[in-house]
């Protein structure tokens, strides 16, 4: 597959999603959506890994940990940060955690429609996750170069009156552009793989994609860390 051809179907997927999915309906794709997926994971870490563990360098600094003598040890403290960071969020996050929530969207297929299969889920949860992914990366980059800028509903919270601490403005803070894009596309796919009304596709892509993360948001607010 050519690169031209690959953008093109990329762009389709996002700007015509009605049409896309159609097409895919009887054989939905997994090696082009999850080899962009890779794709994006490579250029993100690349360009943002050092930035992801500053905060925990810093902290053990301020512990006494002294980086210089342990690097000149050949102990590489940083690499093992990153391998760290690599290992117990990234990698899950981006190339483990797709295949959760696609097991979640073939659930709700299932119910709706028997027949469905964990295929046609796992390639709409993949499409989906690029668009996540790529906002991911852009904020990122911007934040490698001193631009830190919100893509979230947070400051919705603070046009009602709502600061920082309060409960609304932390959940409205996990609610991204990308991730509502995301959603709607995802709802979009299953309402056309199901035949099934767009209005009750937005509530299962939710329940696809939102539950995990809101129980783990929950859990943070009332039980701490």
């Amino acid at each position: 597959m050519s690169v031209a051809v690959l953008i093109k179907g990329l762009y389709s997927a996002y700007f015509k999603p009605a049409e896309f999915f159609g097409k895919l309906k009887n054989n939905p794709q997994i090696l082009v959506p999850f080899t962009t997926l890779m794709a994006l994971f490579i250029i993100y870490n690349t360009w943002t890994l050092d930035l992801a563990i500053k905060p925990e360098a810093d902290r053990l600094a301020a512990k006494g940990v002294d980086f210089n003598t342990l690097e000149h040890e050949g102990k590489h403290p940083f690499l093992k940060l990153k391998l760290k960071r690599l290992v117990l969020h990234n990698i899950p996050r981006t190339l483990v955690y797709p295949f959760i929530i696609a097991a979640f969207t073939f659930f709700w297929m299932s119910m709706i429609r028997p027949g469905s299969r964990y295929r046609q889920a796992l390639s709409l949860i993949l499409y989906g996750e690029i668009i996540y992914n790529l906002g991911a990366l852009l904020k990122g980059l911007l934040l490698a170069r001193g631009i830190n800028i919100s893509f979230t509903l947070a400051p919705l919270a603070e046009v009602f009156g709502f600061g920082d601490g309060t409960m609304l403005f932390h959940l409205l803070s996990k609610i991204e552009f990308f991730l509502i894009w995301e959603i709607i596309l995802i709802a979009i796919g299953m309402s056309v793989f199901l035949e099934y009304p767009i209005k009750k596709c937005y509530i299962l892509s939710i329940l696809s994609v939102g539950l995990i993360p809101c129980v783990g948001e929950l859990s943070t607010l009332f039980f701490g860390r």
